[in-house]
């Protein structure tokens, strides 16, 4: 009899034994790592749709676990196919702006942009200096701002202007010459062609007024002396935003976009690639005389330009000044500025309702960009990173006689995700951090 209780007691001790060592195990946290994903991308050659190349060069993408394709800096599309590559499935991610989406809302509404990296304000109509005065021009005189809308429109009426008709130069055209009390399709002869053939018809004398569509083309012309007669930069400066916001018509956001469908099943990943890019806009904005040396012989390669360092450094911090996820909270958190994201967009989308494009209040600008979302996000994930962050160096500072070399690698690993804006990547680090120090610590 004692000996089958002992027996039984044994084997009660081996079974509790076997089952401490299983949960002992089963409670070991697993060991958080970056997934590595592969991803379909297309720049343009353009200077605010160019500049990937310097993180690809760099191998930023690749540090937050994406490998871009095709190699080695993505695709290349042109502004004209940029509303139609990420539906047709032909990229995952393209440079693209708001009012290439803007303008196909009725052909489509599954497509979004997911970052916006610029908002442009130099567009422009350009003209011989000899023979134009420029808005500015007007103003300076004494004349009140209609009176300067009609004087500086009507100089054009009858011309023959170069014109591509871009999205991105509509609204300015559009704005101007209705604020001039013109119709800019009747009379003016605008003649559709692309930059190449409308600097042919400059060169050859067949053409003193412009509306280029790359920037680095305006930049290189007003260099050369040709005299901005009107800019929505300019045109922006002097409106009374308070009062009406119309004038942002003129204006756009320029980024990256994607489909529906990616961005449901790859949210993640445009997390992290949005953290890419916002590390690449901290190495545009403030250190820019490098980023300008390194883009430059890059887009004068895929432009066929030859765009001088000063021109680049024009587009940076005046035509297209590009800003970082700092300066990015006005336009995501504060909605009293004029340039809070959804205005701007409400702007274009209003456009294309008094055109009889859209049925009225049928489009919103959810419909063309999620990037408030994401924006937020990363928010979100930066403040929980920190908290999570700032628990774990804690925990070392108290147990420094105890091995927690595991605890010290995730949390390295944490700082440098964070230190690159990689915030999703960083609070996952840094939690894993802390669940491995409590398993540790037990």
């Amino acid at each position: 009899m004692y000996i089958k209780k002992w027996m039984y007691v044994f084997v009660l001790v081996t079974v509790l034994f076997i089952l401490g060592t299983f949960f002992t195990f089963a409670l070991e946290p697993e060991i958080v790592t970056i997934p590595q994903v592969e991803v379909k991308y297309a720049l343009g050659a353009y200077a605010d749709h160019s500049y990937s190349y310097l993180a690809t060069s760099e191998g930023w993408f690749k540090e937050v676990g994406i490998h871009i394709v095709p190699e080695p800096h993505g695709g290349m599309i042109k502004g004209e196919d940029m509303p139609y590559v990420v539906i047709a499935g032909t990229y995952d991610i393209v440079q693209n702006y708001t009012k290439a989406l803007t303008s196909v809302l009725a052909e489509t509404t599954k497509q979004k942009m997911v970052v916006l990296c610029d908002m442009s304000l130099g567009n422009s109509l350009l003209g011989d200096p000899d023979k134009y005065k420029s808005f500015e021009e007007f103003l300076s005189e004494g004349h009140s701002q209609d009176e300067a809308y009609k004087l500086t429109m009507e100089q054009t009426r009858g011309k023959q202007i170069p014109y591509d008709g871009c999205q991105a130069a509509r609204g300015l055209i559009a704005y101007a010459y209705e604020r001039a009390g013109m119709n800019w399709e009747k009379d003016v002869d605008f003649q559709v062609m692309e930059d190449p053939a409308k600097l042919a018809m400059v060169a050859s004398g067949r053409a003193d007024l412009i509306v280029p569509t790359g920037i680095p083309v305006i930049v290189d012309l007003t260099l050369k002396g040709w005299k901005t007669i009107i800019s929505n930069g300019m045109l922006i400066k002097y409106a009374d935003l308070d009062v009406s916001r119309d004038i942002l018509l003129t204006t756009l956001f320029a980024g990256l976009a994607s489909s529906d469908e990616y961005i449901e099943k790859n949210y993640d990943t445009i997390l992290r690639f949005a953290s890419a890019y916002y590390r690449l806009l901290d190495f545009m904005v403030n250190e820019t005389d490098k980023a300008v040396n390194k883009h430059l012989p890059f887009l004068n390669s895929i432009a066929g330009t030859d765009l001088t360092k000063e021109a680049l450094t024009q587009i940076y911090k005046v035509l297209q000044p590009f800003q970082t996820f700092e300066q990015q909270a006005e336009w995501y958190l504060d909605e009293s500025s004029p340039f809070y994201w959804a205005y701007i967009i409400e702007e274009d989308i209003k456009y294309w309702e008094k055109q009889g494009a859209y049925e009225k209040g049928k489009y919103s600008p959810y419909d063309v960009s999620v990037s408030s979302r994401i924006y937020k996000d990363l928010l979100l994930f930066r403040l929980q990173s920190e908290d999570a962050i700032k628990k774990a160096e804690q925990t070392l500072a108290k147990n420094s006689t105890i091995d927690l070399n595991k605890v010290e690698q995730l949390l390295e690993q944490a700082k440098y995700q964070y230190s690159i804006r990689n915030y999703l990547d960083a609070k996952r680090l840094a939690v894993n951090a802390n669940e491995w120090a409590d398993y540790l610590l037990k």
